[in-house]
């Protein structure tokens, strides 16, 4: 999270009173050559779209999905 606010890629804001707040998790995978030597590290940062309730919380919810590669 530091790194998002540093190179100014995400705000941080006030949760508002009326709202909760959804989980995320990292995703992480390794490519490789097809001869076995690591290519490439990726990783995501996905929200928890599951955990919500219908009607509660569909209308208003937001979830954002950053890659490092865009960043």
């Amino acid at each position: 999270m530091t790194l998002f606010l540093k190179n100014d890629t995400s705000d941080l804001i006030e949760l508002p009173s009326n709202k909760m707040i959804i989980g995320c998790h990292w995703v992480y995978r390794v490519n490789f050559y097809y001869y076995g030597s690591i290519k490439e590290y990726k990783y995501q940062l996905i929200a928890k779209g599951y955990a919500q309730v219908e009607v509660v919380y569909f209308e208003e919810t937001f979830a954002p999905m950053a890659k490092m590669n865009t960043i």
